[in-house]
């Protein structure tokens, strides 16, 4: 079945239709609509920062983590930290005195690696 003009309007001249592109598919002789980058980025809901990622870490707590880390990525750790926090859905009430607990907990656990 042939395109009827209006469609084939929209198809040719995509521009008077901001948020979707309009594909035709000859074999099929389907029309299939889908939405633009911009208007997926503009309506799609932003991930709302969990209260672990609102944890912040003292300056000294990074000082001392060093000193226990022997060598290993501090960063690291505390990265596996917050999504073992995240995965117990749990926050801390002395978060630096948790993460520095978790780091020597970790180092003796892979020391033995």
């Amino acid at each position: 079945m042939p395109l009827q003009r209006g469609i084939k309007a929209i198809i040719d001249n995509q521009e008077h239709i901001p948020d979707y592109y309009f594909k035709y598919d000859k074999e099929e002789d389907k029309i299939y609509i889908y939405p633009k980058a911009k208007f997926i980025e503009k309506f799609t809901p932003k991930p709302k920062p969990t209260a672990i990622d609102q944890i912040k870490l003292k300056s000294k707590t990074y000082d001392t983590a060093i000193k226990h880390a022997m060598g290993f990525d501090v960063y690291f750790i505390e990265q596996e930290w917050r999504m073992m926090l995240g995965q117990k859905n749990s926050i801390p009430e002395k978060p630096d005195g948790s993460f520095i607990n978790y780091l020597k907990w970790n180092v003796t656990e892979n020391k033995a690696c």
